[in-house]
C-alpha cells in the first residue's frame, strides 16, 4: 500500500500559521468575553450603588429618585401568627401590640395584615381593630411540600415558608412580632428601587425576621421555591444559607439591610442590649430585631414593666414606641447596606 506523502514544508508552515492565528483569535475571544463579564459585574455594582444612594437621597445631593419600573404603588406589612396546637385561642400580647404600633408610627404602611388560622382576641387586638390599624387574613396551616421531601419538619419552617408565600402573593414586607421599627420610613424608599430586601442575622444570613420585596422579585420566587426543591430539616438552611446564596446571585436587585437582625447580635451577645443602657446604638436603624425570647430576662407583659427597675436600651426602645417619643436627629454618616458580594472571589 502506498504511504501517503508528507505535506510539503510550505504547506506545514501554512498550517502552523493558521493554527497560531486560531489560538490567538480564540484567546482574544476569551479575553473579550472575560472583560465583558467583569465589566458587567462592575456596572452591576455601580448600578446597585447608585440605586442605594438614590433610594436614600444621597446621590450627589439630589432628591430621591422616582420609583423604578415595576415598583409597587403601596406598601403592605404582613405579620404571621398561628394558633398553637395545645391552645384554643390566639391572644395578641403587649409586646406584639408595640410592634404594630411601631409600624403605624415609623413605617406608615398603606395596610397592616395579620395572617393566621384564627383571629386573635384580647384588649390589645381589640384596640388595634377599633382604630382600623390592622386586618386579619385567614390562612390555614399547610406543612405540605411539592418536592422530594413531602412535609415541613418544624413549625418555624412553616412560618418561614408562609412569609415567602405571602410576599410572592402580595408583595410588601414581612416581620416577626419581636421586630420594632425605628427609621422605618426609609424602607419605603428602599423598596421603591430595590425589588428585594433582606437582613442577615450573622455572616451566613439565617434571619427571616424582616424580609420584603416586589411580587416579581426573582430572589423571593427562588427563595420560596427552595423549600420544595432543596428543603433541609436543618434550622438555618433554607432561611439562612439559601438566603445568603440568593442575595449573591441576585445582588443587582437586593438590598441587604444592616443593623436590624444583628443589632443586638443574636448569638450570645444580647446582654448589653437587655441589661445596660447606652451600649447599643439603635436609633439610626430602620428597625431592631430584639430576639427578646432569648434574652434571659423577665418578659415585659404590661406597660408598667417598662418603667420598673433599671433603664436599659431595650426598655428605651419600647418606651419610645409606647410614648411615641421623638427620635434624636439622624446621623448623616450612618450607612446600613451590606454588599453580599464583598469578599467573594469572582
Amino acid at each position: 500500500m502506498k504511504r501517503p506523502s508528507s505535506p510539503s514544508r510550505n504547506t506545514r508552515v501554512t498550517l502552523y500559521i493558521r493554527a497560531a492565528v486560531f489560538i490567538v483569535v480564540l484567546f482574544g475571544t476569551y479575553l473579550t468575553v472575560d472583560t465583558i463579564y467583569r465589566s458587567f459585574l462592575s456596572k452591576a455594582h455601580l448600578r446597585a450603588a447608585h440605586l442605594h444612594a438614590a433610594a436614600l437621597g444621597e446621590s450627589s445631593g439630589k432628591e430621591a429618585a422616582p420609583p423604578a419600573d415595576g415598583a409597587p404603588d403601596q406598601l403592605l406589612l404582613h405579620y404571621v401568627k398561628f394558633k398553637p396546637d395545645d391552645q384554643t385561642t390566639v391572644t395578641l400580647r403587649f409586646l406584639e401590640y408595640l410592634s404594630v404600633l411601631s409600624a403605624v408610627q415609623r413605617l406608615k404602611p398603606d395596610q397592616i395584615m395579620l395572617h393566621g388560622d384564627l383571629e386573635p382576641t384580647g384588649k390589645y387586638w381589640d384596640e388595634l381593630k377599633a382604630q382600623n390599624l390592622i386586618k386579619f387574613v385567614y390562612r390555614p396551616k399547610n406543612f405540605e411540600l411539592k418536592g422530594r421531601i413531602k412535609k415541613l419538619a418544624h413549625i418555624y419552617h412553616h412560618a418561614d415558608k408562609t412569609k415567602l408565600d405571602i410576599l410572592v402573593e402580595y408583595g410588601g414586607l414581612t416581620i416577626d412580632f419581636d421586630v420594632y421599627f425605628v427609621r422605618g420610613e426609609r424602607i419605603k424608599a428602599i423598596l421603591q428601587v430595590h425589588p428585594a430586601l433582606t437582613c442577615y442575622g450573622d455572616e451566613i444570613g439565617y434571619s427571616l425576621g424582616l424580609a420584603g420585596g416586589w411580587k416579581t422579585s426573582r430572589l423571593l420566587h427562588a427563595w420560596r421555591r427552595s423549600f420544595n426543591v432543596i428543603y433541609s430539616t436543618d434550622w438555618n438552611f433554607n432561611c439562612g444559607d439559601v438566603q445568603k446564596y440568593l442575595s449573591e446571585v441576585f445582588s443587582d436587585e437586593v438590598y441587604v439591610v444592616d443593623q436590624v437582625c444583628n443589632n443586638p447580635h443574636p448569638d450570645g451577645h444580647l446582654g448589653p442590649f437587655f441589661n445596660d443602657h447606652g451600649r447599643v446604638h439603635w436609633t439610626d436603624s430602620v428597625a431592631i430585631h430584639t430576639y427578646h425570647r432569648h434574652s434571659g430576662i423577665k418578659q415585659v407583659e404590661v406597660a408598667e414593666d417598662l418603667t420598673s427597675g433599671t433603664l436599659t436600651d431595650y426598655k428605651e426602645l419600647l418606651l419610645t414606641i409606647y410614648e411615641n417619643r421623638t427620635l434624636p436627629a439622624a446621623d448623616p454618616n450612618f450607612r446600613d447596606r451590606i454588599d453580599p458580594l464583598k469578599g467573594i472571589d469572582l
